[in-house]
């Protein structure tokens, strides 16, 4: 399933406690419209839950934004730690082609900075029920 375009853009996560006391963070996102229409309704979403201790959701997130594989690998290095310059050494690619996959990135979840795509990338968790 993928998030709608423009509509997914980043959307804040809800912050709520969850039973064992600890903190969540819930994200809704539209979804795309070929997956609306497969399920028939007009109102269909994504909800996803994350906790503390939840990883990066680095599949989720490609799939959810259509990333291509190199943008998921760089991703993952984002999501690790790895600053542009040693990813493009590590994955034996110019550094311009991590900004170029960046900027893809940016252009399909709405968002300008690093930081957030790792942001969203803890944030989204795991779906609560795949529609």
């Amino acid at each position: 399933m993928e998030a709608a375009g423009p509509a997914a853009r980043f959307i804040p996560p809800i912050g709520v406690m969850g039973a064992d006391g600890r903190p969540c963070s819930i994200r809704v996102l539209p979804l795309a419209r070929q997956d609306r229409d497969a399920l028939g309704g007009e109102g269909a979403v994504m909800v996803t839950v994350s906790t503390p201790d939840t990883a990066p959701a680095v599949d989720a997130m490609a799939e959810t934004y259509g990333f291509t594989p190199a943008e998921t690998r760089i991703l993952e290095q984002l999501c690790s730690g790895h600053a542009p310059p040693e990813i493009a050494a590590g994955l034996d690619v110019s550094l311009s082609t991590v900004k170029t996959h960046l900027l893809q990135m940016f252009r399909k979840t709405g968002l300008h900075r690093q930081a957030d795509l790792v942001k969203l990338g803890y944030s989204l968790g795991l779906p609560l029920r795949e529609l």
